[in-house]
């Protein structure tokens, strides 16, 4: 796995179009320890950040450096994506089968059509990207001629609670080129359905984000609130 710095070539004529895709999908287990106990269970891909449901941030930070965003979900799921500020076509959607893989499962509704581009996955649940940390990895991967994938160097919890700079990528907000996506199908054909094990096989340019909230998964409902003093609250519906 390479550890490079942001490139400087001027060379960016070659580069392949760029599709995102949201992964909102999950069921947000880990956000309902004891769904007993709530009259409604939270959804990570809902809760408001600065006044906005945190699955259209996702797509506003994607919209930002790619052609087209897409968004994974269940069904079921479908009439809750949707504001004032932002419609989804059906087309804009990928659903998820019934079977949960985790998040293989949105990415290869993504990835098996095969169209000839790279692929910028994100999770939902990433509140704390910095939109300069985004555009300079996007920048990184274009600028770099990898034949496998480009992401962010993951923060990984140590002993003593706080976050240190690791040298693996994190699958979940990374750029996947054909090469990558075709490892990935292969994997999941196998019944294979670790993101993070495809990156380590094909090999992955490793960016590190100037800020460490950047790769900071919220699983739980204590993480949100680190990242006060933002506005974080429920979308009620």
């Amino acid at each position: 796995m390479k550890n490079s710095p942001l490139g400087t070539s001027q060379d960016l004529v070659n580069r392949k179009p760029l599709y995102g895709l949201v992964l909102a999908g999950g069921r947000s287990q880990r956000m309902n320890p004891n769904p007993g106990e709530r009259p409604k269970p939270i959804c990570k891909a809902h809760i408001c950040v600065d006044g906005i449901p945190q699955w259209e941030r996702s797509m506003n930070h994607l919209k930002a450096h790619c052609q087209k965003v897409f968004l994974s979900c269940r069904r079921e799921q479908a009439c809750l994506f949707s504001t004032k500020n932002e419609r989804i076509c059906q087309t804009q959607i990928f659903w998820d089968d019934e079977t949960s893989r985790g998040p293989a499962t949105g990415i290869f509704q993504a990835f098996k059509h095969r169209w000839p581009v790279d692929w910028f996955v994100m999770a939902v649940d990433l509140p704390g990207l910095d939109a300069a940390d985004l555009k300079n990895l996007v920048e990184f991967h274009h600028t770099r001629q990898t034949h496998g994938a480009t992401a962010f160097a993951a923060y990984q919890e140590g002993v003593t609670a706080h976050y240190s700079l690791a040298s693996m990528p994190e699958p979940l907000c990374s750029i996947w080129t054909l090469e990558a996506q075709e490892v990935f199908l292969r994997h999941f054909q196998q019944s294979l359905y670790s993101p993070l094990a495809v990156l380590k096989e094909v090999g992955c340019e490793l960016f590190y984000p100037k800020s460490s909230d950047s790769v900071k998964n919220a699983n739980y409902p204590g993480d949100w609130l680190g990242f006060m003093p933002r506005e974080v609250a429920i979308d009620p519906r």
